[in-house]
């Protein structure tokens, strides 16, 4: 559960299991070592708790800009009412006036511009499959350096996918599947559901296999179609006697290989690899467009995590990590004074999500992952990291022009209710003008929010501008 490991790993007597792992094959006995607070998901729990609370919330424009606004605007009322007081000698005129600048000066706009703005960003999030946790979410997500993604069920599908089939002896390829795929449509290993999936993928019809035999850690047998038939590992081979075929290229990194033999002769061998994401590499060119520094934290191994690194175009890989080492990288990243995103899905990946400036946690991953993220993918696919981060910039963008716009409508609009007109002009900004102002100043603030509804991640590619 913890490893980040797309394919079963082995394990001896006396050996290690974590809570939650999954046994495919055959029967074990465990005897638990730690209960309670003292079990690794515990300790990742705690992690994740410092990690929420060790991180400054971020204030907010507006209410800075609201706490000095209203003195400074109740500081001009009673000024004008002096003044017309004492030049007019009129109370009439005095209170007129000072109500006009009141509520020329009613701070709706300036309140209404980052909640407007955010709640329809918010909602356009949502049937886009991004779903932010808030406005302090959003507004992390829009000033990042950096962003590191796990690898297993992150970048990749999270389960072993066929990449090759070969053929040996004149064997035609779809003969093989057809009859792998029959033998392991009841077995529950991820390998067997590998060649299966291909299989149905390919539109293949088999017949059900008879005497299906399971031999853990090794592989099966079967009958399909009269022929016996076995798939399995290189170990498995050895205990039938059957002589593997020479010379073989050796597997490539992060490739599992599963041997076929029908009636005790090699017919072929399959690959099988944990699948990059369709969409992982287009997302990752996208983030690195945007001027994003790209990392991979894995706790796969290397010659694993290289070749999947390298389809997806990232160069910087750090794998062999436990869920402390990758908080300990979150943790030194933003030391150098980086703002870091963090991409996960596991229970491995939660507290470096909750330690990074902005989590980002896959919808498929695990509720503990989840929680721990500032900002959901709903569908689980990567390009929707590099359209919930422009999104972000450019709700941060409209919240930026409803403020100017509200900061500008009031330093036109006070002047005028307060009479700066009239000794030229004779000009007076009337109670009932000053309400108009006000409300058109309110409405226009939502038409600008309100655009961020036809929002689209494609149109969205100069949005770093702001």
């Amino acid at each position: 559960m913890l490893t980040g490991e797309p394919t079963p790993q082995p394990r001896e007597p006396g050996g290690r299991v974590l809570a939650g792992s999954l046994n495919y094959d055959g029967a074990v006995v465990c005897r638990a070592q730690s209960l309670g607070e003292a079990t690794v998901l515990a300790q990742i729990t705690r992690m994740v708790q410092q990690a929420q609370s060790s991180r400054a919330p971020m204030e907010r424009l507006a209410d800075r800009a609201s706490s000095v606004f209203v003195p400074i605007v109740l500081a001009l009322a009673a000024i004008t009412f002096s003044v017309w007081l004492l030049a007019a000698h009129s109370l009439p005129l005095a209170l007129a006036n000072t109500v006009a600048v009141l509520v020329v000066a009613c701070p709706c706009a300036m309140g209404m511009a980052v909640p407007a703005a955010l709640t329809v960003a918010v909602g356009r999030g949502a049937q886009l499959g991004i779903l932010f946790k808030g406005g302090e979410a959003l507004e992390r997500l829009a000033h990042l350096d950096a962003v590191v993604l796990d690898k297993t069920g992150t970048l990749t599908v999270g389960r072993p996918v066929l990449a090759a089939v070969y053929p040996l002896a004149g064997n035609a390829e779809s003969d093989l599947l057809r009859i792998a795929a029959a033998a392991e449509e009841r077995s529950n290993h991820p390998l067997a559901h590998a060649v299966v999936d291909h299989a149905r993928s390919l539109g293949l019809v088999w017949q059900p296999a008879q005497n299906l035999q399971i031999l853990p850690g090794r592989g099966l047998t079967a009958t399909v179609e009269g022929r016996q038939c076995l798939l399995g590992n290189e170990a498995l081979f050895q205990e039938f006697s059957i002589p593997l075929p020479r010379p073989v290229s050796e597997p490539d990194p992060g490739v599992t290989r599963l041997w076929m033999a029908l009636d005790n002769v090699p017919v072929g061998y399959f690959d099988a690899r944990d699948a990059l994401r369709p969409d992982a590499a287009a997302a990752i060119a996208a983030l690195r467009h945007d001027g994003l520094r790209i990392l991979m934290l894995t706790g796969d191994s290397a010659a694993a995590a290289a070749p999947i690194a390298r389809q997806a175009g990232i160069a910087e890989v750090v794998a062999g990590l436990d869920p402390a080492a990758k908080l300990a990288r979150i943790r030194a990243l933003q030391k150098t004074g980086l703002r870091v995103a963090m991409v996960g899905d596991g229970i491995n990946d939660a507290a470096a999500l909750a330690q990074a400036d902005a989590g980002i946690a896959m919808g498929s991953g695990a509720d503990l992952a989840q929680e721990a993220g500032d900002v959901l993918l709903l569908r689980a696919q990567p390009a929707a990291i590099p359209a919930a981060l422009r999104l972000a910039r450019s709700t941060l963008r409209v919240m930026r022009q409803n403020l100017a716009w509200a900061a500008a409508y009031n330093l036109l609009g006070i002047p005028l209710a307060a009479g700066l007109l009239y000794p030229a002009f004779h000009l007076l900004l009337t109670p009932w003008l000053a309400a108009a102002a006000m409300a058109l100043s309110s409405v226009c603030v939502l038409a600008n929010s309100l655009r961020l509804r036809r929002w689209k991640p494609s149109a969205a590619k100069n949005a770093q501008a702001s």
